[in-house]
């Protein structure tokens, strides 16, 4: 054993094994470097949250405001928003209520409420309960990247006259009726970018 320790060619084995040893863990090192640093990035992109979405009484309504306000939570700007807003009977087979896509011009920097609101909804005495979906779409300038969210709602309707002003959160069984009876629609909102 002691001839084999003080071959030459042993050390410069060592010596070789231990220099690959050491480029992979600077490999590894860079790696995660570069992992975290994406993260950090990612992790300052806009991102939305839908606040107080329902239907609100006008001073003369009818007609009725629906509002779907969101706010950028991330910490970066989003340009280039656009989304969709798809109000259906919760009843299979009856024609949407609202189908209307709309878009902001401006970036809209962190915190910014952006209120998107229609006042030109008129309603009956007796409405049934409808689902209520919001799909947002978006860039994030300095990454480039796409991004996409949706929200899932179900809004009560009018009994006797009396209109259920808020949206509120749908079941993961609702969620799933709405997946599949309106997935044309729904499905481009899906990916998280």
């Amino acid at each position: 054993m002691c001839k084999f320790i003080e071959d030459p060619n042993f050390w410069a084995a060592v010596s070789a094994v231990g220099g690959a040893v050491s480029a992979l863990a600077a490999l590894a090192t860079i790696r995660q470097s570069s992992i975290s640093s994406r993260e950090a990035r990612d992790a300052q992109r806009p991102y939305f949250l839908l606040e107080g979405p329902g239907i609100k009484h006008l001073p003369q309504s009818p007609p009725f405001r629906v509002i779907l306000p969101v706010r950028n939570i991330g910490v970066r700007p989003a340009t280039q928003f656009e989304g969709r807003i798809y109000i259906v009977p919760i009843l299979q087979g009856v024609p949407p209520a609202m189908d209307l896509r709309f878009s902001v011009a401006n970036p809209i920097p962190q915190n910014s409420p952006t209120p998107w609101y229609n006042d030109t909804l008129v309603l009956p005495d007796q409405c049934p309960p409808h689902f209520v979906f919001l799909g947002i779409e978006y860039i994030d300038p300095l990454s480039g990247r796409h991004y996409h969210q949706a929200f899932y709602m179900r809004w009560d309707g009018v009994q006797n006259g009396s209109t259920q002003p808020d949206f509120v959160h749908v079941t993961a069984q609702e969620k799933a009726i709405m997946n599949t009876q309106f997935s044309e629609i729904i499905t481009p909102y899906q990916s998280g970018g």
